[in-house]
């Protein structure tokens, strides 16, 4: 007589088995029209196979940003488009980003999250202006997929408009950025709590500025979640110029913000600036501590590298042998796919 031990451990790998075919099935019915070549700085680790652009197109529903497997920080760019098919808050149809945001929905139904939205920009900010579209937005960028790059764990895009480029990683709790700037002078970095998505609606943010690199708070906000809390810290590799806040109708003097759409804008004389943004479901003190534990260093490329390696291993729990490298390409984006939930929601 069989154990029911081994019959539950049958049923999950049939259980496994189910869900990868079917990924690999939905994944090949959303593929963009244009390739996109991904993660040619390791041409013989498995990653190589995994493209991030697979199921951005169509209602595929997925995101091409950093994140490590089942990562609390899921780090992509944001279209700023309402629509289903923006219900992860990209879609490669589109040529216009609004920010870059730390969780998202990968191939769900329904639009969430988006929390807590960076955007690097050298544009004058207006930050009291009624947003109505996305073509309200002063700090909006535009860029074309010739300038866009995605592996496991990171993420690039180099906008048309302006020349400054984005560069993202993450670990489990800390999303990392790199802005490469034209100019040295008059660089900006734009933050703001009130941006949203589809059925997101926010309720109370807050911003407060700690010292002269280092800004902490929380966007509390109901949609798919009625009461969803995101306490964030946000540490620059240097110390910003100036800065300026508001609760998103009025500008606020003093180090906070507090409103339904808080935002604030933070300027640099420096060409290169680096931000660190750990976040928590549980307090600022949580967020402050996944900076120090999770990422105390900043080292971009490193980070970047543990990323891939920690997608490697995980890739590494199934090999398949075919010639053909597409169904390469096909199966092991899938199997990235499936790792993208349950993301770590705990301190």
């Amino acid at each position: 007589m069989k154990s029911l031990f081994s019959e539950t451990k049958a049923m999950s790998n049939l259980r496994l088995l189910i869900l990868v075919v079917f990924s690999i099935y939905y994944s090949s019915c959303n593929s963009p029209e244009k390739v996109v070549e991904v993660s040619s700085y390791m041409p013989d680790k498995l990653i190589s196979h995994v493209d991030p652009f697979i199921g951005t197109a169509y209602h595929g529903h997925t995101f091409p940003g950093a994140t490590v497997p089942f990562g609390m920080i899921q780090l992509s760019p944001d279209n700023g488009t309402n629509g289903w098919d923006w219900c992860s808050g990209y879609h490669y149809s589109d040529s216009i980003i609004v920010g870059f945001s730390h969780t998202h929905l990968s191939g769900t139904g329904i639009g969430d999250l988006a929390d807590i939205l960076f955007m690097p920009t050298r544009n004058e900010v207006d930050l009291t202006k009624r947003i109505d579209s996305r073509e309200d937005y002063d700090f909006k960028g535009f860029y074309s997929h010739e300038k866009e790059y995605a592996s496991p764990g990171y993420y690039s895009v180099e906008f048309d408009d302006s020349d400054i480029k984005v560069e993202l990683t993450a670990t489990s709790k800390v999303g990392l950025h790199r802005y490469s700037f034209p100019e040295e002078k008059g660089n900006n970095v734009v933050l703001d709590l009130g941006f949203a998505i589809n059925w997101d609606t926010p309720l109370e943010t807050y911003i407060n500025v700690e010292n002269d690199s280092v800004i902490t708070g929380y966007r509390r906000s109901k949609g798919w979640a009625k009461d969803q809390r995101v306490y964030f810290a946000a540490q620059f590799s240097s110390p910003f110029e100036s800065y300026q806040l508001s609760d998103g109708i009025n500008i606020e003097e003093g180090k906070k913000a507090v409103g339904l759409k808080a935002n604030g804008i933070f300027t640099f004389n420096s060409s290169s600036v680096l931000l660190k943004v750990g976040i928590s479901s549980a307090s600022v003190e949580g967020a402050l501590k996944g900076l120090e534990n999770d990422l105390p260093h900043w080292d971009f490329n490193r980070t970047k590298n543990e990323a891939a390696n920690l997608w490697e291993a995980e890739l590494e729990g199934v090999k398949i042998q075919t010639p053909d490298e597409n169904l390469k390409r096909i199966f092991y984006t899938a199997l990235y796919h499936t790792k993208m939930a349950p993301a770590l929601f705990s301190d």
